[in-house]
């Protein structure tokens, strides 16, 4: 897929999607004009590309249940070793190794159904709470490194849905604003620095402004390249990961291509 993970082809849909947040361009155009070659791309991959799908791996023995070989598998918690004879033989193991200590007991009591709370620890590494009745029961408390509960930061912010206050949760991707009431409500939303930075980032890309006006986009600087495409001229853009060509005649054409090396030369003398 060397379209896909070309740079000028991404910051070209990323100056798209830009478009569409600001109302203007249509969502589906956008996905049916990426989906649409991006399909016949995959039906050729499907045929031409090797699977490397259960394939056994060597170092990781037989199948203790049937003698069978091993293969990696996937699943939504990530890659297993799992028998090649399945259904027939259901064994399956982890990967690697789990090095994360065992549960331990704690003397905290878990408030949905009275079971004892145990310190775990997850796939980062980080110590939480977690109801000993598990997978009946499936609390989760945050905690410190010594499994003592640590309480929610609370803040100003209201919940939109149910009225209750929003309290500093984490998660993969940092800190957000969840909803005191979880889980009778799980209405969410990010920090209120992750909005303000997201709305600066947008300053220069198109978005609407404070006052909901669309800001100007950068007008294109034309070159004296051809579109191999169309023969129009080949147009500088900026997009969020820099700048690149891309066809003058967009949307009717949508060829992109990186920014040779002559050209940002002569971009950044210009001030570009």
């Amino acid at each position: 897929f060397p379209k896909v993970m070309d740079y000028a082809f991404t910051s070209h849909m990323e100056e798209e999607l830009d478009e569409v947040e600001a109302a203007r361009m249509d969502w589906l155009k956008v996905v049916r004009e990426f989906w649409e070659p991006f399909s016949e791309s995959l039906e050729r991959a499907r045929d031409a590309m090797e699977s490397t799908k259960h394939q056994p791996v060597e170092d990781a023995g037989p199948c203790p249940d049937c003698g069978g070989p091993l293969v990696k598998r996937y699943s939504k918690s990530g890659p297993f070793l799992g028998c090649q004879k399945y259904p027939d033989c259901k064994y399956t193991r982890p990967l690697e190794a789990d090095e994360r200590p065992a549960p331990q007991p704690t003397e905290h009591t878990c408030e949905k159904c009275g079971g004892q709370m145990v310190l775990r620890t997850n796939r980062r590494g980080e110590p939480f709470l977690g109801c000993a009745n598990y997978p009946k029961c499936r609390n989760t408390l945050p905690c410190d490194a010594e499994g003592n509960p640590v309480k929610p930061e609370t803040t100003d912010e209201v919940c939109e849905k149910c009225g209750s206050p929003m309290v500093v949760k984490r998660g993969p991707r940092g800190p957000f604003l969840g909803c005191s009431a979880y889980p009778k409500c799980r209405s969410t939303k990010p920090m209120p620095g992750d909005r303000k930075a997201k709305g600066a980032g947008k300053s220069s890309g198109g978005a609407k402004g404070a006052a909901g006006s669309p800001r100007a986009r950068p007008k294109p600087v034309t070159t004296d390249r051809e579109c191999p495409d169309c023969g129009a001229a080949l147009v500088i853009r900026s997009g969020r990961r820099g700048k690149f060509l891309g066809c003058s005649a967009y949307p009717k054409c949508r060829h992109t291509e990186n920014l040779p090396d002559d050209l940002k030369e002569a971009d950044e003398t210009e001030g570009g």
